[in-house]
This record gives C-alpha cells, sequence and structure tokens, in this order.
C-alpha cells in the first residue's frame, strides 16, 4: 500500500498539558487506503490508515496539499492524541468508513468491542445511535489522488494504535488492522433503518454502563424508582443517558401493577423492563396486558420461586417447602399420626424468593435443619402495607461437585449465544460445614475450565430447562452443578483450581449429569457482566433491553463474539466479610498497588461498598455484603490469573473490629 502527504488543518485549539489552549500545530499526515479488505467488506465497511507527525515547518512554505477536517468527533479524538505524545513522534490512526448504506447497531459499539486490546490505545465511534451512514467512495481531488478530506468527513470509528518501543508504526497498525478483523466481524451496520423506541426501566441500579449501553443503543430511557434516586435530578451527571424520571412505588404489593399500568399510560413507550428478580413477575403481567414484548408472566413465576422450579422440572427431584419452623415440625413430626417425611442428610436450605445467596445453608442434622428455616424466616422479601412478609422456605439435596453460571442468549428457542463460568467453592461446600457457614460465592473465572462434553451437557440441559418453563427468547443466568463430573476443585501451592479426578474411574460413578440450582431470567449482575463483556464481546444487558423492545434483528447481531474466542481469562473475585462490626481500615488497593503493582493493573474494575467506620453485617445476618467486588483479567492464561486471585487472596487487606460505627450509620449493600 503506497502512502500519499497532506497537511491537516485544524479548526478547533490544542489543550495542552496544563490545559491552556493554543493554536494547533502543523499537522504532516501520512495515510493510505487499503481498498480491498474482503473480510470487513462482507460486513460493510473498510479500514483506512492514518499516520500523523507534527511539525514546525509552516504551510504556506510547502507545496504539500492540505486538508480541512470536517469531523468535529473525528478532530476532538486527534487533538486529545497529538495532546499525550511528544511533538515530532509519529501516531498512528485505523479509521473505520463504511462501505455500503449502513445504519448504526450501537453507536459506542467501537470503544466497547475494542477493550482490552494491547495495541490499541484509544478507540470511539464518530456516529449516533442507529444513524444512516453512506459508503466511502475513492472520491478524486484533481487528477488521481484520493481526497484525505473526504475520508476524514466520512470515517464512522477511529483507534489510535499503541506507541510500542521498537515497534514501527506501520507494524503496530498492522496489528491493530488484525485486531479489527478479530473484534467487528460482524453486521453491526445493519442493513435497514432502526426505529426510535422509548423503553419504561422499572427501578434502576446505580451501574451507569448499564445506562449508557441503552443510550448507545439509540433508545430513550424511562426511568420509574424511588425517589431521591441517582438519575432523578435533571441536573445531574447522568442525567442526560435518560428522557424522563417518574417517581414511583417498587414495593411488590397487590398494587403494584395497578401503579405501574397508570404510569405507563400516560408513557406512551415501546416496552418495560426490569433485572431485578423481584419484580420482573409482576412487571411482565402488565408488559402482556400492553401487549409489549415480553415472556410469558407464568414462566416468571416458575423461575423467581425455587420450589416452582422444582416443581416445573421433568424428572422432579426431592423437594419441601414449608412457611416456617411450626409447618416443619408437622412436616417431620405429624400431630395427626400420618406418615412423617424422611429426610436424607446434608440437605439445602434456601427461600423460595430471593437473590444473592442470602439466608442459603447446608445442614446435617435436625437441630441445623430448624436453625436454618428460622434464619430464612428474618429475611424481608417485601411489605403489604406496613406488614412485612418473609419467604416461604425450600428443603433440597445437597449436590456435590462443581457449580458453573451459564448464561444464554435466546431467539424464539435458538442459543444466539451462551458461555460457562466457573463458580468456585464456598464455605458451604467444605465437608465439616454447618449451618453458620454460607453458599456467598467468592470468585468466578472464565472460561470454563470443565471438559467440552461437561460444557455440552450444561448447553442442552440447561436450554431443556429453560424452555420447558415457558421462556422461548430472552437473557437468562442459569445456576447448576456438574453431579459424577470428571473434575473436582484441588489446592495446589495455595492455588485452588478444576483438575482431573483421578479416582473417578475406580470409584466407577455414574456419567456426569447437571443438577439446576435456579434460573434467573435476566443477565447477571453488573460486575461479573462488565467482566464477561469484555471477555467475549458480548454485552447481555444490551440484549437483555433489546429483547424487552421486541429488536431481533439487533440481538442477533450484537450476539456475536470476538472470531477468534475469549480475549483472555476473565474472574470475578469477591471478598466476603469473615465476621460482622466496624470497618476500621481504609481502601486496601492504596497499599496494595503499592506492593503489588502487576496484579492492580489486572483489575479492570472494582468496588469497595463500605468506607472506614461503617457497620459491616457478618455472615449470619439475613443480607450479607460483600467488602470488595473486583474484576481480573490474565492474558497469560488461567494459570496466571489464578495467581494473581491468590495474591490478592493473601494481601487485600480489610480490618474489622466488634463495636458502634464512630459516624453512627450502619452500611448494608
Amino acid at each position: 500500500m503506497s502512502y500519499q502527504e497532506t497537511f491537516l488543518e485544524f479548526r478547533s485549539m490544542l489543550e495542552t498539558q496544563n490545559e491552556v489552549p493554543i493554536e494547533p500545530p502543523q499537522i504532516l499526515c501520512h495515510w493510505g487506503v487499503r481498498t480491498s479488505e474482503p473480510v470487513l467488506e462482507k460486513f460493510g465497511f473498510t479500514t483506512v490508515e492514518v499516520v500523523l507527525r507534527s511539525t514546525s515547518v509552516p504551510i504556506h512554505q510547502r507545496s504539500t496539499p492540505r486538508s480541512i477536517i470536517n469531523n468535529p468527533a473525528l478532530e476532538r479524538f486527534i487533538l486529545q492524541a497529538i495532546r499525550h505524545v511528544k511533538s515530532g513522534s509519529l501516531i498512528g490512526f485505523q479509521l473505520i468508513l463504511p462501505a455500503s448504506i449502513g445504519y448504526m447497531a450501537r453507536s459506542d459499539i467501537i470503544e466497547f468491542r475494542m477493550q482490552g486490546c494491547d495495541w490499541v490505545t484509544a478507540a470511539a465511534g464518530l456516529r449516533q445511535p442507529r444513524q444512516k451512514v453512506s459508503p466511502w467512495t475513492e472520491s478524486t481531488n484533481g487528477g488521481d489522488r484520493i481526497c484525505l478530506g473526504k475520508i476524514l468527513a466520512g470515517a464512522i470509528g477511529i483507534m489510535q494504535a499503541r506507541n510500542v518501543p521498537g515497534v514501527p508504526v506501520t507494524e503496530a497498525l498492522n496489528q491493530v488492522r488484525m485486531a479489527i478483523i478479530n473484534r467487528l466481524s460482524f453486521r453491526w451496520l445493519l442493513p435497514d433503518p432502526v426505529q426510535p423506541r422509548r423503553l419504561a426501566m422499572v427501578e434502576v441500579r446505580p451501574d451507569h454502563k448499564f445506562i449508557e449501553a441503552i443510550h448507545g443503543l439509540g433508545i430513550q430511557l424511562i426511568v420509574l424508582d424511588q425517589p431521591g434516586h441517582w438519575l432523578e435530578p435533571d441536573d445531574g451527571p447522568y442525567a442526560h443517558l435518560r428522557e424522563a424520571f417518574v417517581p414511583f412505588d417498587t414495593n411488590v404489593d397487590a398494587r403494584f401493577g395497578e401503579r405501574l399500568t397508570r404510569a405507563l399510560k400516560a408513557l406512551h413507550v415501546n416496552g418495560v423492563v426490569t433485572r431485578n428478580d423481584r419484580l420482573v413477575t409482576a412487571v411482565a403481567r402488565v408488559a402482556e396486558a400492553f401487549g409489549f414484548p415480553t415472556s410469558p408472566a407464568a414462566a416468571f413465576e416458575k423461575a423467581t420461586n425455587k420450589y416452582a422450579t422444582r416443581l416445573s422440572e421433568i424428572e422432579r427431584g426431592f423437594s419441601l417447602c414449608v412457611s416456617g419452623p411450626s409447618d416443619l415440625q408437622e412436616k417431620l413430626h405429624p400431630s395427626d399420626g400420618n406418615e412423617q417425611i424422611r429426610l436424607q442428610y446434608p440437605l439445602v436450605v434456601k427461600p423460595c424468593e430471593g437473590d444473592g445467596s442470602h439466608c442459603v445453608s447446608k445442614v446435617s442434622t435436625e437441630t441445623q435443619l430448624f436453625q436454618a428455616v428460622q434464619k430464612v424466616g428474618r429475611r424481608i422479601i417485601r411489605h403489604e402495607g406496613t406488614v412485612p412478609v418473609a419467604s416461604d422456605v425450600l428443603i433440597e439435596p445437597y449436590i456435590d461437585g462443581p457449580e458453573v453460571d451459564v448464561n444464554f442468549a435466546l431467539w424464539d428457542g435458538e442459543i444466539l449465544f451462551y458461555d460457562v463460568s466457573d463458580d468456585f467453592p464456598s464455605d458451604a461446600d467444605s465437608p465439616g460445614a454447618t449451618v453458620a457457614d454460607t453458599f456467598q460465592e467468592t470468585a468466578f473465572a472464565h472460561p470454563s475450565q470443565l471438559p467440552p462434553s461437561e460444557q455440552g451437557l450444561l448447553r442442552r440441559a440447561l436450554l431443556d430447562h429453560i424452555l420447558n418453563m415457558g421462556f422461548r427468547s430472552g437473557v437468562f443466568h442459569v445456576e447448576a452443578r456438574i453431579r459424577y463430573s470428571a473434575m473436582k476443585y484441588v489446592e495446589d501451592n495455595g492455588i485452588v483450581d478444576l483438575q482431573y479426578d483421578v479416582t473417578r474411574d475406580k470409584k466407577q460413578e455414574p456419567k456426569p449429569s447437571v443438577f439446576l440450582v435456579e434460573v434467573n431470567a435476566r443477565p447477571p449482575g453488573y460486575y461479573g457482566l462488565m467482566s464477561l463483556a469484555w471477555t467475549y464481546g458480548v454485552d447481555y444487558f444490551a440484549l437483555h433491553v433489546l429483547h424487552a423492545l421486541g429488536d431481533e434483528s439487533r440481538m442477533r447481531a450484537l450476539s456475536q463474539p470476538f472470531m477468534r474466542g475469549p480475549q483472555y481469562d476473565g474472574a470475578l473475585l469477591l471478598v466476603i466479610p469473615e465476621r460482622g462490626g466496624v470497618l476500621t481500615s481504609g481502601d486496601p488497593a492504596e497499599t496494595f498497588k503499592k506492593e503489588h503493582p502487576e496484579v492492580m493493573n489486572n483489575i479492570l474494575l472494582r468496588r469497595e461498598p463500605f468506607t472506614k467506620g461503617d457497620s459491616v453485617p457478618g455472615p449470619d445476618a439475613p443480607t450479607m455484603a460483600f467488602l470488595s467486588v473486583l474484576v481480573l483479567c490474565s492474558k497469560k492464561g488461567r494459570g496466571g490469573l489464578l495467581r494473581d486471585m491468590a495474591i490478592i487472596r493473601r494481601n487485600w487487606r480489610h480490618t474489622i473490629e466488634l463495636g458502634v460505627p464512630d459516624n453512627g450509620l450502619s452500611h448494608v449493600d
């Protein structure tokens, strides 16, 4: 590919390091066009390579052609790049240009899919959501020269190549081009116009990247939530991400449906959605009444009640539902002389309704069983007027074997995308666990270490469970265990991971099978979702929203993972308090990043729900929070990921002491 030279003129001022605006420098641009890129052109776009070098030679003293950048977003991106490099340095860019008429499926798709790429310093989409783009043509500027001005004006995306010592800018740009092929080889430029849609979302958690995704999809968002919400102020930092905020009582009482129906009639929306398990059934009933796209409310009823889930299974095992200790007493020791229920321990006790593994216990004796049932009754799930309502209690067998999280994106029973994550053992999985030990998650790692045969088994069995409940389309976060797996968790030099069970064949155990733990008809939680999104390039939350609007074309398009599979090994690491009390330490990252900077660099996202002086609930509390939530990645394989996790476990330090918090406040997340 041959390069041409052109001087670029900027309309905007350049911000210096001390943010004093100055006239933009004279920029000499070396650029070239790949006129044939068949891998990309079939997806509606191509690339242009641009290399810039600042020069002190005045433009009027050179015979080199000049171009004015007539693309404000592109100009801002280039000026930002210039601001951070030394004068005279080469800066390489890959521009994305449309090769045919298309419509943006998601305006931030380039930034999203290039996240984590070693060869890209920064990336940006340059068009609005749903915007129509026209094909770039090799327009000439007199003679046989291609007009750079038309290229810059028509660019719909840009990526800055990383300046790597010893690597020529042309090689860096070639690596970026290969990354583009891997990450953007799918139909994100749609052949048909994307219709405007308005969506109502009931109860929105403080996770702004979710709302940014809705904005990037070009969906007008109406938020219905409690007064004082983070999206309520019209002058707030995220107010531009929603069209309106409507104060709304989200308590799921007998009048919830009436309140929501009344609110939606005045909003003229095309769909309504939530991602809260507590709300999904009631929201689905209202969506059905309006004729909005939704899964059946009856299916949500089965998914959100764990006893109903058990009753919906084709091959139903033992399960017992009780309302509390007195009901359990009557079933185990009937006063009317009927035959008592015989239990085989160990058992698992959990709320029929609830989330987050709260109040889930493993029990080995009848005494522990009654203690666990009583604990569930302490967790309030809703109020009817002023009357608190607790969940019924499910009692079922404890199943040994690796636990997994499997996420599905479905359309009319077809799997558009799915993934399997390993859910590492919890305290309650230990052989000597008591009712005081919890099933609170400790870590998830993806891709899974399970053999392909067992992952295929999970795919088939869990899809059957989802469809049997009455679902056909949507996003599902499913938890399950593999009975008689070929693998088990082993600790080796302080690192826990799945390894092949060499004793399994000697035991002559049955073939592996799947035990369903629960089906959540919504995406995984925020931090787990972001880890998966960056690992595979698929945003389950965006798909969840598109399903609520019946947008099949975009749901199919945005379900495509990276061409070469996951870009790295990823993990969600959860730090659980060993006891309740007052947090007397500060942010653990301050010390950790000094001691282990290389590990700190692999932490992509984190949250510290508690600050110094807060009251932290202990493991026996009805609602248990995490001390820290961390998203990690490793480009040194799963071994590197697990080593980083072990280092964090040993050195990510919190101090909790018994007592009353200094500020008099308690914090329960």
